[in-house]
Parts: C-alpha cells; structure tokens; sequence
C-alpha cells in the first residue's frame, strides 16, 4: 500500500511538473478544434505573419543603413585627400611667398576644412542611422517572440472555450507570464529604437545643414587656378 502511494504521488509529480513546463500547444491537440473554433488563432497567425513581415524590411533597411556607413566614410576618405591636398599646396606658396599661390593655398585649406566638416557630420549621422536601424530589427525579432507566445496563448484559450479536456495539460499562468514578459522585452525595445531613430534624425538635419553651406560657399567662391 506505502509503495502504491509513493508511485502515485511520483506520477502525480511529474505529470505536474510537464504541465508546467508547457508553453506551446501541441498539434495534436489544437487539431481537436473545429475550423469555426479556430478564428483567434487564425488571428494571432496573421499578426504573427506580419510582425515576419516586418522584420524582413527591418533587415533591409538595416543594410540600407550600412550602405549609407559606406558611402560616408568614402566622404571621410575624400575630405583626407583634400586636406592633403591644400597642406601641399600651403607648403609651395610659403616657399614661393607669390600672393596669388599664399591666396588660393588659404580658399584650398578653407574648403578642406569645411568638407571634413561635412563629412564628419556624414559619418556620425551614418553610425547613429545604422544604431537605429540595428535596434529596430532587434525589436521586431521581440515582436515575433511576442506574437509567438500570443498565438499559444489564443491556440490554449480557444481550447479551454471549447472544452477541449486536453486544455487541461496546460498551465495557463505559464502561458500568461510568457505573453507578459515578451510584450514587456519588446516594448522596452521599441522605446529605445524610437529614441534611437530620434537622435539619428537630429544628426541628418546637421549634416544637410553643413552640406547645404559647404556647397553654397562653393558656389559662390571656387577655388581657381
């Protein structure tokens, strides 16, 4: 009788404890569902289809982001040269001491400078940009993770709805805590990604703000000669 009392009390143990650790709703037992019982899980599917969706355009716009890293540190590369090229030409009109060359040694070492300028400002909006679209594709990977626990979620309520007596398996709780802690993992990750976005913006309007004034002075006094 003590050993028959011990193995159910065994068994009752861990048929608890796999209970607990459920927190996907098996195929098997979602299939006691009728098509008509399955429309919140239909539902959840599609948000979770699109939050794929998403994540897929996050990605691209995350390489888009390189590209741009890309081409702004070209600019750095090419404002070097420049500053290069003027520090040459500085050396010359010291030696010659002609006015013409000391001139246009001072329009070549005004022009690098600005363009380092611009290009620096290039470059730090670039690395803030990729910083957000980074943080933007971790985010919408957390919302799949979010969107995966809500579809187990409405896959066990729609069988709890229905009296499906293999819903009894599940601990609901379990499933709660994974739909609370996903959506908190992925809110928190959306506030930084939008924070991140915001100073990614500011740094493009400072960089166009210097592009816009490099290329006026450019316009307005070309070096000659």
């Amino acid at each position: 009788m003590k050993r028959t009392m011990i193995a159910i009390a065994v068994a009752a143990t861990a048929c608890a404890s796999t209970r607990a650790e459920k927190s996907e709703v098996s195929a098997a037992d979602l299939g006691r569902l009728s098509p008509e019982q399955m429309g919140p899980v239909d539902e959840a599917r599609q948000a979770r289809a699109t939050a794929v969706d998403e994540e897929a355009r996050a990605r691209l716009r995350q390489q888009e982001a390189q590209h741009e890293r890309d081409l702004a540190q070209a600019d750095v590369t090419a404002a070097d040269a420049s500053a290069q090229q003027a520090e040459a030409q500085s050396k010359i009109a010291n030696e010659t001491r002609r006015p013409d060359q000391l001139e246009r040694a001072s329009r070549l070492q005004e022009r690098a400078r600005a363009q380092k300028e611009v290009a620096t400002a290039h470059l730090e909006y670039a690395n803030r940009l990729f910083d957000a679209r980074q943080a933007e594709a971790e985010t919408a990977a957390k919302q799949i993770e979010f969107r995966d626990a809500r579809l187990e979620k409405a896959k066990l309520d729609a069988m709890r709805q229905a009296k499906v007596p293999a819903s009894s398996a599940y601990d609901t709780g379990r499933f709660q805590s994974r739909v609370h802690d996903s959506q908190q993992s992925y809110e928190e990750a959306r506030k930084q990604s939008r924070e991140l976005d915001g100073q990614a913006t500011s740094s493009q309007r400072r960089w166009k703000d210097l592009q816009r004034q490099f290329q006026a002075k450019g316009r307005g006094a070309a070096p000659t000669g």
